[in-house]
């Protein structure tokens, strides 16, 4: 095993630093399922601390990948209550090394340094392997790194000075056309491999308030990712004109230079375009409330002037429902019953469905449907015997049925007794349809009949 650093064997007070712990086996050695690792600095902080909490560190190792090795570790009592986690073991899984083609897993962990404790270094003790089931065990080397305090600032001192490491910069307005009164949103994001969270908003705020002639609130900010942080604020423009907002310069001492020095870093200058308030629509803002054109009290109109522009739109409303359920009763009153939806009753339906039946039926009973034909006659002419086919006819010119619908049913009731008593009849389904569509508009004939003798009765 080997412990080591991306920093080397020094680096400078807040760097963000990577501790690696790499496990080799020979090949001579299999592979084992499961270690057990001792890390007698684990979850302590002295001269560092962790970038991440315990148990986010501990969720983010313990699940495991492919080909990856199983490694056991425990907490202590003293140092869970510490943390903040339960006393015992976890398992932690050590991925494969990227950059190697033998049996080696790496385990990483990021810290910020701080002050050391004692003198200028912090040192971690060496971590102990062993297999459990066996006698195999290793314990690698300890390891110290130097913490230096960075240099002191010697030029831009209006710059905001970034924690150790490598960035990039740049800003963005939202919108770039505007009016007076709306508000614009102004951001700020920094990229890069430091210790981003070290970076204090109140301090960037007035590095950047100090180059602004607006008003500057701040709205929060926001992580794109875990290597950029991205800064709001809102911009006020009080006059209409185009207004450039000055770029904002930072310095970031870069440690992984070959002689370390600060760089320079500055974001680009922004141009807003501010119109004048009377020409602003009404938009809503994501600031406040929707920002509305105003009119004087003088201006609008009266409660009379506005009646006396909308009366005749009222009173066509009040009079138009009462005239068209009207004109609906009357055409109702003449037609009798065709506005409304037929209803047959209980024979007249079982009649229809017989018929239907029998339609469907591969072989027609002739002397069924006849018998259902006069079945129906009985009831809606309301006789006690059967009729023949010209008793049915002029039953039926008395109620006022057509000229063409009486003679097509007559003779469909000839052709129908034909075949029921002659053997020289012949039925076929067709007639029994047409018979069917007869029948449904002689029953809405005499429905209506019906309706209109009981109203002109006294």
């Amino acid at each position: 095993m080997r412990l080591s650093t991306d920093a080397g064997n020094q680096a400078y007070r807040g760097q963000l630093i990577h501790l690696y712990l790499d496990i080799h086996f020979p090949e001579d050695v299999p592979a084992p399922a499961l270690v057990d690792l001792d890390i007698p600095w684990l979850g302590r902080e002295f001269g560092f601390r962790w970038r991440l909490p315990a148990e986010q560190w501990l969720c983010a190792l313990s699940l495991p990948a492919n080909n990856s090795l199983a490694c056991r570790i425990f907490l202590p009592r003293s140092l869970a209550d510490i943390v903040g986690l339960l006393p015992g073991p976890y398992i932690i899984y050590a991925p494969p090394a990227p950059d190697s083609t033998v049996k080696t897993w790496k385990l990483t962990w990021q810290l910020i340094l701080d002050k050391p404790l004692f003198g200028n270094q912090v040192t971690f003790a060496p971590v102990s392997l062993k297999v459990p089931g066996t006698s195999l065990h290793c314990r690698s080397a300890p390891i110290s790194v130097t913490v230096l305090d960075t240099p002191p600032v010697l030029s831009l001192r209006t710059a905001f000075v970034l924690p150790p490491g490598k960035y990039t910069v740049w800003s963005s307005c939202h919108p770039t056309v505007t009016f007076v009164g709306q508000p614009v949103r102004f951001q700020v994001c920094i990229s890069g491999s430091g210790a981003l969270e070290d970076i204090d908003a109140d301090q960037l705020y007035r590095t950047i308030a100090r180059e602004l002639a607006n008003p500057l609130l701040y709205g929060g900010e926001t992580w794109l990712d875990p290597q950029t942080r991205c800064f709001r604020w809102q911009l006020d423009f009080k006059a209409a004109a185009s207004w450039a907002v000055p770029p904002t310069q930072f310095l970031a001492l870069n440690p992984h230079l070959e002689r370390p020095n600060y760089q320079e870093l500055t974001t680009a200058q922004l141009l807003v375009r501010v119109l004048p308030a009377l020409t602003m629509p009404a938009i809503e803002s994501n600031f406040g409330m929707p920002q509305l054109s105003l009119r004087k009290v003088a201006s609008l109109n009266s409660s009379l002037d506005t009646f006396a522009i909308s009366w005749p739109i009222n009173l066509i409303s009040w009079l138009l429902p009462p005239a068209v359920w009207c004109a609906f009763a009357l055409v109702r009153w003449h037609l009798g019953r065709l506005l409304v939806w037929h209803r047959y009753d209980a024979p007249t339906r079982q009649m229809l469905n017989a018929l239907k039946q029998q339609r469907r039926s591969q072989q027609l009973n002739a002397y069924v449907v006849w018998r259902l034909c006069q079945d129906y006659l009985r009831h809606r002419l309301n006789l006690s015997s059967a009729l023949s086919a010209q008793q049915v006819a002029s039953a039926l010119q008395a109620v006022g049925l057509e000229a063409s619908t009486l003679s097509r049913f007559v003779e469909l009731l000839s052709i129908l007794e034909q075949a029921a008593f002659a053997p020289d009849g012949n039925l076929r389904a067709t007639h029994l349809e047409e018979l069917r569509r007869l029948i449904i508009s002689l029953d809405r004939q005499l429905a209506a009949t019906d309706v209109r003798t009981k109203r002109l009765a006294p």
